[in-house]
């Protein structure tokens, strides 16, 4: 008997981005019954150690053995696939998918495959990452090798966000934190910007209140896309 295809999704990182990304997926099927839509696993662990914090104290040490516990419920469980609702923990990918029996799918290298298709080299693509994905260059590397220009905000700017993050983190979006990320995306408009990119789940969970802009690139939601659509050629 074939096995069922399940989509194992680690979140709580923060708290939201995990259901955001059930949400997307749920909105992205083309459904007419409960039956259509995708097997879906989801672990809240909220032990999952700031990524940030744990890249600066011990380079990312605990939080990889954090999410790696929790893939491994996912497969016992009966994931088939995995995929982590946190960019900054993309920063030890290679060391988490070598550490779990199921293909992990990257957020980053699903984003940055898209943005080729839609943009020409040399467009100027404004990121808005955690401080940790931000000094890993967890972006800046694929994006540089594909022919973009990585844009960041200024370091004015990039406080306010990490500021914005952490109120996602602890409130949800409000309307604070939505004029926030309004303006720092203008900022990274103003200086060319050609399309930004939601590097954090948080930006993910605020953006969805504020969705307006088509330049802005949402990478949960991207895989949410991508990945209905494949389940439906399967």
């Amino acid at each position: 008997m074939k096995k069922r295809h399940c989509l194992g999704i680690v979140g709580g990182m923060g708290p939201l981005a995990g259901v955001r990304l059930q949400e997307l997926l749920i909105e992205a099927t083309p459904a007419t019954r409960d039956q259509d839509h995708l097997f879906m696993i989801c672990v809240t662990d909220p032990s999952i150690p700031d990524r940030t914090e744990s890249l600066q104290r011990d380079q990312g040490t605990d939080f990889t053995r954090a999410i790696i516990r929790c893939a491994e419920t996912l497969v016992r469980a009966g994931a088939t696939e995995i995929v982590m609702a946190c960019h900054t923990a993309h920063s030890r990918y290679d060391e988490i998918q070598a550490s779990v029996s199921v293909p992990v799918l990257n957020l980053i290298a699903i984003t940055t495959a898209h943005l080729s298709t839609l943009y020409p080299r040399g467009a100027k693509i404004g990121l808005l990452m955690t401080d940790g994905a931000r000094a890993d260059r967890l972006y800046q590397v694929p994006l540089e090798a594909a022919g973009f220009i990585p844009l960041l905000p200024d370091s004015k700017n990039q406080r306010a966000l990490m500021k914005l993050i952490y109120a996602v983190k602890a409130r949800g979006s409000t309307r604070e934190t939505n004029e926030k990320l309004r303006s720092i995306i203008s900022h990274l408009h103003q200086r060319g910007a050609q399309a930004i990119v939601l590097g954090c789940t948080e930006l993910s969970v605020a953006w969805r209140d504020i969705g307006t802009d088509p330049s802005v690139e949402d990478p949960l939601r991207i895989f949410a896309d991508q990945i209905v659509a494949r389940m439906k050629l399967s």
